[in-house]
């Protein structure tokens, strides 16, 4: 593990105000005050945010943010208050900035500003990184970030500071503090006591020619002067030789193969503060232009991409962390949710064979069809009351829908009918000679609309004395309408169409300048609910399991995720809730 290496700067202090850097085992930062504390209220603020750290049990990036967070109200600190935060952790660095903080890092040739304002990010450091915990008010003094680089340079810390004492900088170095931590696998140097320093060893001298003289004489053989005789045989040489090409060779190979790790290590690194960087700025451009954002994500992805394919599978494991952050960034700059969901209802407590083709909804009751036991369930959805409606023609239905008491239901070649009780119902509406293919029957103001993909077309029956009148399209003269791929419609004063590719929006039979985006990438529109009790519009996306929320214009809200989307037949939203009907059972997804 990297050794901490830190070294600060402290200017002239501001008048009413605080600046100051600590160090704590693996724990180090700067903290700025600009004003309304004097200096001793500083030291003792600081010194409990000292403590409330080391006490804290901090293991990863989401509790050193919200130990850090938790402190700064506990605290009761300034409004004011600029900090750049770093934790040294497991070989990762975790950093955080809050107020006018701000983080660089330099990197061999490279040096980049890293996080400011109320950001955080983490990653793995290389030795001789140079980590330069600040705030805003090293702009004035040395620049922006390239002038910070270039002041910099390749410096130690020592000579940094040193260059900064020398210079004058006036006023305008009141409040700085800059905090340098570098990062290097030696122990930090310690000055040795003064008695080693000056101590003096004096090292004897042999008197070789006199005592030569006592070994003139011949001796007999030793076990020493044998060893010596080997030594020096041939055979003894030409061994040495091949075991030193053997360390030689083992030292050129293994050490080539510990070289190109370390640089595939550190190219990881790089790749790493590369994309986390971009994620950031994606993060910033979010709230602005969401293009922008997913454009920054995109090049993340193309690095992570270019590095799995130049490191290979040597080193999968940080490739898909990689990928996990990213991910983690997309979903949270996108709004995308994993939802959670809970059982809300289940037919099969009525009939253990029940299923759900199609369904109807009119305010707080709906009706669900189950073609295979020609039944049509009726649930008043406050009190869970259930009713059933059943007669031979239900089977061929392939339509349900609900207005009011009446329960309605559309059989292809026959018509529409209506149930007079709860065995019994009556065609209400002739099959039209000219229905191709029935794709969906919505009521809304008792009238009755039916979307004929095959024909382009959304016939409208309006409710008379007598009951229902002839044919009519729902479509304004020489209005150019392309059907072909609605799977579902709903309506809402307005009527929403859902296609394979797009989101369709009709008001009065003329198009609506309605175009929403979405981040997913080639969404798909299997079912659309128009909720009338708000401004949301809900669509469901069965091939991505997602379900899209945005306002009744079509600004986009979120994303929410769930595997029971992928298994859905409808949705719709209950007493602020979003209600999935999949199979024989309703779920409840809580809305936050």
């Amino acid at each position: 593990m990297l050794q901490i290496r830190p070294e600060g700067y402290i200017g002239d202090q501001a008048e009413n105000g605080f600046v100051a850097y600590f160090n704590e085992g693996s724990l180090f930062g700067l903290i700025s005050l600009e004003d309304g504390i004097e200096p001793d209220e500083g030291k003792a603020l600081l010194h409990l945010f000292q403590e409330g750290l080391q006490d804290a049990s901090i293991t990863d990036l989401a509790t050193f943010e919200s130990t850090t967070s938790n402190l700064i109200i506990k605290l009761n600190f300034p409004a004011h208050v600029g900090m750049a935060l770093g934790m040294y952790y497991n070989e990762v660095l975790y950093l955080k900035t809050v107020g006018n903080g701000q983080i660089y890092l330099r990197r061999g040739n490279g040096f980049q500003k890293l996080i400011e304002g109320d950001k955080t990010a983490s990653g793995y450091v290389n030795e001789l990184d140079l980590a330069v915990f600040t705030t805003s008010q090293v702009v004035q003094v040395l620049g922006e970030t390239q002038d910070v680089r270039v002041f910099i340079d390749h410096l130690p810390p020592k000579d940094i500071i040193q260059k900064l004492n020398d210079e004058d900088y006036g006023e305008e170095e009141k409040g700085l503090g800059i905090l340098f931590v570098e990062f290097s696998s030696e122990e930090p140097l310690l000055p040795l006591p003064p008695e080693i320093n000056s101590l003096q060893v004096n090292i004897p001298v042999l008197e070789v020619e006199e005592k030569a003289q006592e070994y003139v004489k011949p001796v007999q053989s030793s076990p020493l002067s044998r060893v010596v005789k080997i030594i020096r045989s041939k055979a003894f040489t030409f061994g040495a030789i091949i075991v030193l090409i053997g360390i030689l060779t083992w030292s050129v190979i293994f050490g080539y193969q510990r070289r190109q790790s370390a640089q595939i290590t550190a190219q990881i690194e790089t790749t790493q503060v590369e994309i986390e960087a971009l994620l950031t700025k994606a993060e910033d451009q979010a709230v602005i232009n969401i293009d922008d954002a997913l454009a920054h994500i995109e090049e993340a992805r193309s690095k992570q991409k270019t590095l799995a394919a130049q490191i290979g599978e040597s080193h999968a494991e940080s490739v898909a962390k990689l990928t996990q952050i990213i991910d983690d960034s997309e979903s949270k700059i996108l709004k995308k949710e994993t939802a959670e969901y809970d059982e809300f209802f289940d037919l099969t407590l009525e009939n253990k064979n029940a299923t759900t083709a199609d369904v109807g909804i009119f305010e707080s009751t709906i009706a669900l069809l189950d073609k295979d036991n020609a039944t049509i369930y009726v649930l008043e959805l406050d009190s869970k009351s259930l009713t059933e409606y059943s007669t031979s023609n239900v089977a061929l239905a392939s339509q349900v829908d609900i207005y009011g008491d009446s329960i309605y239901y559309l059989v292809p070649g026959e018509g529409i009918f209506r149930f007079s009780s709860r065995t019994e119902s009556k065609e209400v509406i002739p099959a039209n000679g000219d229905w191709k293919t029935i794709q969906d029957m919505d009521i809304y103001s008792g009238n009755v609309y039916i979307l004929d993909t095959g024909n382009d077309e959304i016939f409208k029956y309006l409710v008379t004395e007598n009951g229902f009148s002839d044919a009519t399209s729902y479509f304004g003269t020489g209005e150019s309408v392309k059907l072909s791929e609605a799977r579902g419609m709903n309506i809402d004063s307005s009527i929403y169409i859902a296609t394979k590719s797009a989101l369709l929006k009709y008001l009065s039979g003329v198009r609506d300048a309605f175009t929403p985006k979405f981040p997913q990438d080639e969404p798909q529109f299997d079912y659309v609910y128009a909720d009338p009790n708000s401004d949301t519009l809900f669509a469901l996306d069965k091939k991505h399991a997602a379900v899209y929320i945005m306002d009744k214009e079509g600004s986009y809200q979120k994303e929410i995720q769930a595997d029971i989307f992928g298994k859905s037949v409808a949705i719709y939203s209950h007493d602020g809730n979003l209600h999935v009907v999949s199979g024989s059972t309703i779920f409840e997804v809580p809305q936050k």
